[in-house]
């Protein structure tokens, strides 16, 4: 039995095993989890609401999976649960306003995490709220504690006071009950309700009125009387008394007399306030009573003639110059309860130093500079007339005129006048040839006048301008003296001239530019230029209207076209028409050009002579060399023209040059150039023999070529040996020229 016990403890542990490493094991995933409110997302207050959350899991365990549940709305967390099931409730009953919100829930299982999509809830309508009163029965000005609640309502609320249809009151809380007092200030009925609102929840508007309550209020009699003695016909200086009296008696009661916002006179219980009124305590008078937060009040309107009006001071003539006599009266009109002799009359400077008058004469100085007024009396009334302000005009002083910069002829400039003393405003004038051409009031703070000139013509129209100045009467009128000032005149077109009598010199000769003006205020500025260089020559500064530039030694370089300029404080350079000069050679450097040319040309015609002497030299001493040989006239006796060829059949030489057979002699002696010559000299060395070719034939019975001085064989240098031996059996007829060529030897 033990055996079995065993067998079965093992098999039950052997299943609890592998049951936990199947759950330990097991796979799973939150597929969905999803939520819905029923019945409807939309509900009115009062109803049963449900929210259902599900979720979906997929696993590989038949075991059922604990998670967590949680329900939020706007994010927060209202309700949570931890189970094993897939579907968890939330119930709202009832359901209010302030439930209304978004709503989701979330599945938390072990390490895997899901929420739902949000769903939107709306609770219509708000209940109506509740005003309860401590008392019903009050006196005027008694408080009276109000509380309005709205009990099945949560979350902050806005809670809304009236009193007979005003709004007086706004509360917030966080409770569904707001507490707070009203006065009750009137007797009879007032009507008190209130109304609320979710603060949370806008969208749901405002509840209903509660249900009014009424409250009665009991009159105070508290009510003052004002009366006012004399109630008419009261006149300045008049003694007035006023009653402020009030029935009921009260500890804690005030009494108040005031006009307008100001109190005269306060007391606990009835008083009368006595006083001399003005014509300005003309008004209404308010007697007012106070107990606590009642206040009753009571008013009367006392009017008060003037016994005299305010007096005028006059001032005659307003404006007065030093030295000026002037008067001052004071006048006031009386009412019909007095005469005018009945005020007496005061003139005051400074409100001090009053002289009792009703007139004054006073001259005009610093000393009775001031501020003036003056007082009337009468039955101890006393009226202060306005001030009037007194500064005797100060005349002008004569202008000083001048201009604010140099003058130049031509350009426009401006004229400054001012007058150092004189009361302001001053009245300028600019005068030219005593016409006033331009006026100019001054009012301050600078004291001057400044005046556009268009130009002057010439210099001395600078004289013809003076101004005038005045503040207020013609034999004030001052005139400046003239206008004196510098005057910079333009320069003139400068004239470039030179200290020669022509405008052509020989070089190293000294020349002169001179550059002068017609007009021009000095010092001027003279500057000449040469068309050779961009840079100008010379600058000069002169304090007369010329200047001159030296060229001590010129050369060839320094001809061409000069020019000057000029220019003063007038800022207008301008320039002279241009000059050309000429520059001829020297007389030695034509007399050495000279000689060297006589010398060229002297040496050129030895070196041509050389040169023909050389040409023809050499040509005759081969002429010689190859017409020595005696020609054999014909038996005609006319000379044969001959040529040197080599014998056709018997002294053509294989290696002959074609062109060198059958050459003339004749044509050699005509050509004249010298490489004609030079072949000819290198034909005669190439050709092996040279022979007399008569063009009837040679004769043989003739003695044979003599030798001598005057006879040349013509041997060719590369000849050879077998040449050389054929060319002894040539046999060599006598060549006669014509007889020019006799001649010439």
């Amino acid at each position: 039995m033990e055996c079995w016990t065993h067998v079965f403890t093992l098999l039950l542990i052997e299943l609890l095993i592998l049951w936990h490493d199947s759950e330990a094991y097991s796979v799973f995933t939150i597929d969905q989890v999803h939520l819905t409110i029923q019945p409807g997302n939309t509900v009115d207050r009062g109803t049963s609401v449900i929210l259902v959350c599900k979720g979906h899991v997929s696993s590989s365990s038949p075991q059922l999976l604990r998670g967590t549940f949680e329900f939020l709305r706007n994010d927060e967390v209202v309700h949570s649960v931890n189970t094993t099931r897939n579907e968890v409730e939330l119930k709202i009953n009832p359901a209010r306003v302030s439930n209304s919100g978004f709503y989701e829930c979330s599945v938390r299982i072990e390490d895997r995490f899901k929420k739902s999509n949000p769903e939107k809830l709306i609770v219509q309508g708000l209940q109506v709220p509740k005003l309860t009163v401590n008392k019903n029965h009050v006196y005027e000005g008694d408080d009276v504690s109000v509380s309005c609640s709205a009990v099945e309502e949560s979350g902050p609320l806005q809670f809304y006071f009236f009193k007979d249809g005003k709004e007086i009151k706004m509360i917030h809380t966080s409770t569904n009950t707001a507490n707070t007092s009203i006065t009750i200030e009137r007797e009879g009925e007032t009507y008190l309700y209130c109304q609320f609102s979710v603060k949370d929840h806008p969208q749901a508007g405002i509840s209903m009125n509660s249900t009014a309550v009424k409250i009665i209020a009991t009159e105070i009699k508290i009510t003052p009387e004002l009366h006012i003695s004399p109630n008419e016909n009261i006149f300045e200086g008049d003694n007035v008394t006023i009653q402020c009296d009030v029935i009921a008696k009260h500890s804690h009661l005030a009494l108040y007399l005031s006009k307008q916002s100001k109190i005269l006179n306060k007391a606990k219980t009835g008083f009368s306030y006595y006083f001399r009124p003005r014509a300005e305590d003309s008004g209404e008078y308010v007697c007012k009573s106070e107990l606590g937060a009642l206040q009753k009040s009571t008013g009367g309107i006392m009017r008060v003639k003037e016994l005299f009006s305010k007096p005028n001071l006059i001032m005659s003539p307003k404006d007065v110059f030093e030295g000026d006599g002037f008067s001052v009266q004071c006048a006031s009109t009386p009412s019909e309860k007095i005469t005018n002799r009945h005020i007496k009359y005061s003139i005051c400077r400074d409100n001090k130093n009053c002289t009792v008058m009703s007139s004054q004469n006073i001259t005009a100085g610093p000393t009775s500079n001031g501020n003036y007024s003056c007082k009337a009396e009468a039955n101890g009334i006393i009226k202060t007339s306005s001030i009037f302000s007194l500064s005797a005009k100060v005349p002008v002083s004569v202008p000083v005129i001048r201009t604010t910069d140099r003058v130049i002829v031509g350009k426009p400039f401006q004229v400054v006048c001012e007058s150092e003393n004189g009361t302001l405003p001053i009245q300028y004038s600019l005068v030219r040839h005593g016409m006033e051409v331009y006026q100019y009031p001054v009012h301050g703070p600078h004291r001057r006048a400044l005046f556009n000139v268009t130009s002057i013509s010439r210099k001395a129209e600078i004289r013809d301008f003076t101004c005038k100045a005045s503040n207020g009467r013609e034999r004030f009128v001052k005139e400046s003296s003239r206008l004196n000032a510098v005057v910079i005149e333009p320069v003139s077109k400068p004239a470039l001239t030179l200290n020669t009598e022509g405008r052509t010199i020989t070089e190293g000769t000294e020349l002169v530019l001179t550059c002068s003006v017609q007009a021009g205020t000095t010092p001027i500025t003279f500057t000449w230029f040469h068309s050779g260089t961009t840079a100008p020559l010379d600058t000069k500064q002169s304090s007369v209207t010329s200047a001159v530039h030296t060229i001590q030694s010129t050369t060839r370089d320094q001809r061409g076209r000069y020019h000057c300029t000029a220019s003063n404080e007038a800022s207008e350079s301008k320039s002279s028409s241009p000059v050309t000069i000429g520059v001829n050679l020297a007389g030695w450097k034509k007399v050495v050009i000279a000689v060297f040319c006589i010398v060229l040309l002297v040496a050129i015609m030895i070196a041509l002579i050389l040169i023909m002497k050389k040409k023809y030299k050499p040509r005759r001493g081969k002429r010689a060399s190859e017409l020595s040989v005696k020609p054999v006239r014909s038996k005609s006796g006319d000379p044969m023209r001959v040529s040197l060829t080599l014998d056709a059949e018997d002294n053509i030489d294989p290696n002959a040059t074609p062109g060198v057979m059958g050459r003339n002699v004749w044509s050699d002696h005509v050509s004249s150039s010298g490489s004609d010559e030079q072949s000819s000299g290198d034909e005669y060395e190439k050709s092996r023999y040279a022979e007399v070719a008569h063009p009837q034939g040679v004769d043989h019975t003739k003695a044979p070529l003599k030798k001598g001085t005057d006879t040349v064989y013509s041997e060719v240098q590369e000849n050879t040996q077998e040449a050389s031996e054929h060319a002894e059996g040539v046999s060599l007829e006598y060549a006669q020229l014509n007889h020019n060529e006799q001649e010439s030897e």
